[in-house]
């Protein structure tokens, strides 16, 4: 398995801020942050489950595992997954996934051998509201 992330720090955004927000998610996560000309990126990566263990308790706690599945669904792509995480929503220690943000968010990309048994483990399905 493979986490990659990646957050722009446009040149209003703090950059602290920024960082703290994408850790907020994934605390375990080593981060580079690369300058460009005007604005920077945050980027991220990880190869193992563990990177994934704040997202996974968050999806439980804020009780959100169906809205998660059915955008890892949606999104699915032979061995991977690629969604957005609002960065404002993570910078207060919410969790808010879609699939497109005009205003910027952390992209998350995961590639798994076993894409479907992935999306299981982080978003299982359920039933009324609670885990199979």
């Amino acid at each position: 398995m493979k986490v990659s992330l990646k957050a722009v720090i446009y040149p209003t955004e703090n950059s602290e801020k920024v960082s703290e927000a994408v850790k907020n998610i994934f605390p375990d996560l080593r981060l580079e942050v690369e300058k460009r000309e005007g604005y920077s990126i945050i980027k991220g990566k990880a190869e193992e489950r563990k990177a994934l263990e704040k997202l996974y308790k968050m999806l439980r706690k804020e009780k959100i595992l169906d809205t998660a599945r059915n955008t890892l669904m949606k999104v699915k792509q032979e061995d991977k997954v690629f969604f957005l995480i609002n960065k404002q929503a993570a910078y207060v220690g919410r969790l808010n996934l879609s699939a497109e943000s005009p205003l910027g968010a952390i992209e998350v990309e995961i590639e798994d051998g076993n894409i479907d048994a992935f999306i299981d483990w982080l978003a299982p399905e359920t039933f009324e509201g609670r885990e199979k």
